[in-house]
């Protein structure tokens, strides 16, 4: 245990140092490993399977969430968007009563069944994802090219869209003397965007209390970073939807070493509060539970390390966001 509790420390340090404008990009220990190979699930379409040192996991528990059929574009007409609300309430209301690996199996085949009742041709739209290590694939396979692969490249495969990763491992909301902050990055969102997806926050929940200000205090802090990355981005994109994906519970939050931090939750509650003032959508994980590493079963099956998702993991986590933006286009 305390050899476990070391390897956590160590983790999440590493990533402070990046976030708060130190030198280390490196997250997770097993990243550093050279022999870790984290469980994933193989699924057919337009990536491919990393070619990797084979190790033993100590633990995997298998699960359903994989695909045996090549990932297709959703663009035929599909049933009434009544349908896909139906499927989006019961879903949200089995999130609602447990978190477990079963749940989340569920909740990944109503997702499936929100994107076979799509009936928006999303082909010709471009959705840029603007993030950190989520976004960039940490944890998961890499391609043929050698890339990271996230829930950004699987979002593209299920709408058979162009996606544009913007994802910086380390990469905070708010400016802390780094030069990968999320403000830093607006520019490089492409001006013919058609969708705008904003993940982050763990990065700056990390760096601790220090920088979280308050809304009496925002000048270089959190609070007032979080407002202007909305607000900028608001103003340079005036009529395109937006979403910020609210990130799901991570088991570090329960380390003696962040006791005193104040909650992810609270840290999250500066992006709804913004999100509502600068019409954003929200996309919540946190509250309801999903993707929650904090559950043994779960963190053993979809995750990487006790904050990145392996490739089955990313693959869910595309699956939800999908379905939340099939929800709005129909």
């Amino acid at each position: 245990m305390k050899n476990l509790k070391k390897i956590l420390l160590i983790g999440m340090v590493l990533t402070m140092f990046t976030a708060c404008g130190k030198k280390n990009p490196t997250v997770s220990d097993n990243a550093a490993d050279p022999t870790y190979v984290a469980p994933i699930v193989s699924i057919n379409n337009t990536v491919s399977e990393p070619e990797a040192t084979p190790a033993t996991p100590v633990s995997v528990v298998e699960t359903t969430i994989s695909e045996d059929e090549p990932i297709e574009p959703v663009n035929d007409a599909g049933l009434h968007h009544v349908e896909i609300a139906t499927l989006a309430d019961q879903r949200d209301q089995l999130l609602s009563e447990a978190s477990t690996l079963a749940v989340m199996e569920q909740v990944y085949d109503y997702n499936k069944q929100i994107a076979e009742l799509n009936n928006y041709d999303f082909t010709d739209m471009k959705i840029t994802c603007l993030g950190d290590s989520i976004t960039y694939g940490l944890g998961g396979k890499t391609n043929e090219y050698g890339n990271q692969v996230s829930y950004a490249d699987y979002l593209g495969d299920i709408l058979g869209c162009e996606i544009v990763k913007l994802g910086v491992p380390g990469s905070a909301i708010g400016n802390y003397g780094s030069d990968t902050s999320f403000l830093y990055r607006v520019k490089e969102i492409p001006e013919d965007t058609d969708i705008i997806i904003v993940f982050g926050g763990i990065n700056d929940y990390l760096c601790g209390n220090s920088v979280f200000g308050s809304e009496e205090v925002k000048d270089g802090k959190y609070y007032g970073d979080v407002e202007k990355l909305f607000k900028d981005i608001r103003e340079a994109f005036p009529d395109t939807p937006m979403f910020v994906v609210l990130n799901y519970q991570t088991a570090l939050e329960d380390m003696d070493e962040l006791k005193d931090v104040y909650s992810l939750d609270m840290w999250l509650d500066v992006q709804r509060s913004y999100a509502t003032q600068y019409d954003f959508y929200k996309i919540e994980m946190y509250r309801n539970g999903f993707m929650n590493s904090k559950v043994p079963e779960i963190r053993s099956a979809l995750f990487y390390d006790e904050i990145h998702p392996n490739d089955s993991g990313y693959l869910a986590i595309a699956r939800y966001i999908a379905a939340k933006i099939i929800q709005v286009y129909n």
